[in-house]
């Protein structure tokens, strides 16, 4: 008695899904009779994501050589193809953090709206330079060619040289008043300045600060100015008084101003720059940034770029958040804002499409900033986008992000990841997975049931 299970209980077609996109499947073969049946296997790549492949493709091959003017340009060409406002302003601010290190912020104050002043040319100072000697030696030849007749001559001479007056030369008078005619060109006589004092409105405090002067205690004739809101005056005394007291005055000035902009000018005297990015209306988030861009040193400039973003992501306002986060380099913060895209869909497109921007834009950041270490949330999102890649058969694309990630304090589902596909894309291993995969198969083809 046969043990073998009955022909027709054989499967006549299987399939099976494998790592990397590949779909394996058999079919049983028809021939004659009396022939010994047979069955033909397949490998098909499977891709359900065509334009994920294709754009995922193509930004490797724009990002492959990680040049600054190339990056610049898929910015640009990223900023004009976005379909929202969002999008557009944030290739913007992306493709500002390629441009040099001589020009980065004098980049992003013109994309904030606001123009630097201009620089003299070298070539204009030294055509002035020259005009202003050539028009001083001119001067000085002049000078000293109408000199030169009055300076041979002595003292009498000169009067000598006077013309003499007419003996019969008429003299009117009268009571009042009397007029003389005389050959010598009449003067135009102008008022001379009163050596008169002008009334005070409040003699009190002239007099006080008049006897602070005299003595010359400059502190309290200030403090007087300054008691009587006089503010002008006791700036103009301080300067007089030494820089000590110019200084405490002028700042006792800034603070007793409610003027917006003398309170910029105090922030830049007392290096307190933290205090506008605290003080200043989040409506004005762009001049409060352009303010940061022109006067906040280096090593301070990421800290205070990321009190600005958190104040504006406290306030709803994402879209200024994001792009000043951007300008901390901050990428965590920002990739976690771009994040929140991901749970629906925005202008009809899929969550793949979706993923490919979050993933474009979080890549050009990485390069533009350097960073090599990231939070967790970003490496679980990283590996979502490698799997779908890897699911695509782009294992070599999925590796190179997941290389990004560096390897260490990874997490074991993407060291599991990793191993997987350099398995999958090391020479000569996949030719034995695809030989042990088709070994299974033929294997089912001979299970009888």
């Amino acid at each position: 008695m046969s043990l073998r299970a009955p022909k027709w209980y054989k499967r006549p077609v299987g399939v099976s899904f494998g790592f990397g996109g590949k779909v394996v499947s058999f079919r049983s073969q028809i021939h004659g009779v009396g022939t010994s049946p047979s069955s033909e296997v397949f490998v098909h790549n499977l891709v359900a994501e065509e334009s994920l492949v294709s754009r995922s493709s193509e930004f490797e091959s724009a990002i492959q050589n990680g040049e600054r003017s190339s990056l610049r340009v898929l910015c640009e060409k990223k900023s004009q193809e976005s379909e929202s406002q969002h999008d557009r302003e944030t290739w913007g601010f992306l493709k500002v953090m390629f441009e040099d290190d001589g020009t980065a912020r004098t980049k992003l104050l013109m994309h904030l709206g606001f123009s630097p002043p201009a620089e003299e040319k070298d070539t204009v100072q030294n055509d002035l330079s020259q005009s202003v000697t050539d028009i001083t030696l001119e001067e000085k030849v002049s000078y000293e060619k109408e000199a030169t007749p009055f300076a041979a001559d002595n003292g009498e001479d000169f009067f000598n040289n006077l013309p003499s007056p007419k003996a019969d030369t008429p003299v009117a008078t009268s009571e009042n008043n009397f007029h003389v005619e005389s050959t010598v060109p009449s003067m135009d006589l102008t008022p001379q300045e009163s050596d008169g004092l002008e009334e005070s409105a409040d003699p009190s405090f002239d007099d006080a600060v008049l006897r602070a002067l005299v003595v010359g205690d400059y502190k309290g004739a200030v403090a007087q100015c300054i008691a009587a809101n006089k503010m002008a005056d006791a700036l103009v005394i301080a300067h007089v008084g030494g820089t000590s007291l110019w200084e405490s005055t002028c700042d006792q000035y800034l603070k007793m101003s409610h003027s917006p902009h003398l309170k910029v000018v105090s922030a830049m005297v007392n290096n307190d720059l933290m205090s506008l990015v605290n003080r200043r209306p989040l409506k004005l988030w762009k001049e409060t940034l352009a303010l940061l861009c022109t006067f906040a040193q280096r090593e301070e400039w990421t800290v205070l770029c990321d009190t600005l973003a958190s104040k504006l992501m406290a306030s709803g306002n994402t879209l200024a958040a994001t792009l000043c986060y951007i300008c901390a380099g901050n990428i965590d913060k920002t990739v976690e804002i771009w994040s929140r895209c991901l749970t629906t869909e925005h202008y009809g497109k899929s969550y793949v499409d979706l993923l490919q921007d979050l993933m474009e834009k979080t890549i050009v950041l990485a390069l533009a900033t350097g960073q090599k270490q990231y939070s967790a949330s970003l490496c679980k999102l990283v590996e979502k986008y490698a799997e779908i890649l890897a699911s695509q058969g782009l294992l070599i694309t999925a590796m190179e992000y997941l290389k990004l990630l560096g390897s260490d304090e990874l997490s074991p589902e993407l060291v599991i990841l990793k191993d997987r596909i350099a398995l999958s894309t090391e020479p000569g291993m996949c030719f034995r997975r695809w030989l042990i995969l088709a070994a299974v198969v033929l294997m089912l083809l001979r299970m009888d049931f």
